[in-house]
């Protein structure tokens, strides 16, 4: 019995821990497979070109949205971030499930394109006292860019209740077995099978 392929769509604050949680989910289950993204933002010290993101200058970015390259894009934290088809399609040919980390816009975005084949998930902070202190502990923001963060974060927030999923991340390796179940999860639904199931069940022997 064979089973359709779903994109998982995480969104949530930067500094929610979303990045973390999608690579622990990827790295446990050779199925799904990471979309990497493109940003005109710098890296982080902790971040390498391929893996973690695409970094490219705004002049190539914008040079790509003109070409049509981009599945999505948008402008978020005074940069511009987005999923071109090449990344999306190469990993969709590879595994079941592709995992996208975009922000709100994005997942709007998908959700309108793939429909029921996209399941969305909201990565949360236990608090915003504790996103502060995961942003500031993280030091790769300069001081300026942390208030902008936290205005966003209290923004981006307001459309947790619209996913389908909403991850609170206070303990990792509970937040990790959480995304790990709504993948289990979606895998199970009626949806996901090819064909008549039922049918192909009841055949006689």
């Amino acid at each position: 019995m064979r089973r359709r392929g779903f994109t998982l769509i995480v969104s949530g604050p930067s500094g929610a821990g979303k990045s973390s949680l999608c690579r622990a989910v990827v790295a446990g289950d050779a199925s799904v497979g990471m979309c990497v993204t493109t940003t005109t933002r710098p890296p982080r010290p902790d971040e390498v070109e391929g893996r973690d993101r695409f970094f490219l200058s705004e002049e190539v970015f914008r040079e790509l949205i003109r070409r049509g390259a981009f599945a999505e894009w948008a402008q978020v934290h005074g940069f511009l971030y987005g999923t071109t088809w090449e990344a999306f399609r190469a990993v969709q040919s590879r595994h079941d499930v592709v995992v996208l980390d975009v922000d709100v816009q994005g997942a709007q975005h998908w959700r309108g394109q793939l429909k029921e084949a996209c399941v969305t998930v909201f990565v949360a902070p236990p608090s915003i006292a504790e996103l502060k202190r995961r942003l500031a502990d993280r030091g790769a923001d300069p001081a300026e860019d942390l208030g902008r963060r936290i205005r966003n974060a209290r923004e981006e927030l307001t459309h947790a209740r619209s996913y389908d999923y909403l991850i609170v991340n206070d303990r990792i390796d509970e937040a990790v077995s959480a995304l790990r179940a709504v993948v289990a999860s979606e895998r199970c639904r009626g949806i996901r099978y090819e064909g008549d199931v039922v049918e192909e069940i009841m055949k006689d022997e």
